[in-house]
């Protein structure tokens, strides 16, 4: 599977994970940024330091999806402060993304992640990723919530499995999102492969890493 193909599932993913509820355009949340909260966001990404020297920095493969959920799940109610997007970063057959939000209250954070995890919340992330990747001609196989350990003061993960033709045949890809919490900081973790899925190791290593800067950054 070309490495290309593989940073636009990529971008799929990171768009849902980075919008953290995977809201409608017209319902993102209001901006206000200013510099100490965007400093704050840039800190919590992953670097391409933290990974293996043969990972290497991508451009964007394409432009957000637009998506239309629920205006449950909308975020136009809500006000972020600090916005920051890792690098892309890709080896081989896997890739490497993160995205940072700092909200203006810990009550417009906690009201985005509960947006998020609702049942309503996932319905819209699956209905979104099912009809990009159809664009794609990919198959989106399972959305589901998978096992992670508690890294923040709240933590959820999600894989979507996929299934792409290639002149090979039909290749399985994974894709893990885990997000993180604490006080008005959102963080989210993509980590992906084809034919088997991420290392669980090495994806709560960088979780790990993302949660300790996190504990840092919205210290104080």
């Amino acid at each position: 599977m070309k490495q290309r193909r593989l940073l636009v599932f990529a971008s799929l993913v990171a768009f849902l994970a980075g919008s953290a509820s995977a809201l409608a355009t017209h319902q993102d949340p209001q901006r206000r940024l200013n510099k100490a909260d965007s400093a704050r966001a840039r800190a919590m990404v992953v670097k391409r330091t933290d990974l293996t020297a043969g990972f290497r920095a991508q451009p964007s493969a394409g432009e957000d999806p637009h998506v239309d959920c629920s205006r449950s799940v909308g975020e136009a109610d809500l006000t972020i402060t600090g916005d920051a997007e890792g690098p892309q970063l890709a080896f081989g057959v896997s890739f490497v993304s993160s995205a940072a939000r700092v909200f203006e209250s810990v009550a417009d954070a906690s009201t985005a992640w509960r947006r998020a995890s609702s049942a309503t919340g996932t319905k819209c992330a699956t209905e979104l990723l099912r009809r990009e990747f159809a664009k794609l001609g990919v198959s989106l196989v399972t959305f589901r919530k998978i096992p992670f350990p508690r890294l923040s003061e709240r933590s959820v993960a999600y894989r979507a499995e996929l299934s792409a033709m290639t002149a090979q045949g039909t290749v399985p890809v994974y894709v893990d999102i885990v997000a993180l919490l604490r006080f008005r900081g959102q963080a989210t973790v993509i980590v992906g492969s084809a034919v088997v899925p991420p290392q669980k190791a090495e994806e709560l290593r960088l979780a790990r890493i993302v949660a300790r800067r996190m504990a840092t950054a919205m210290r104080g």
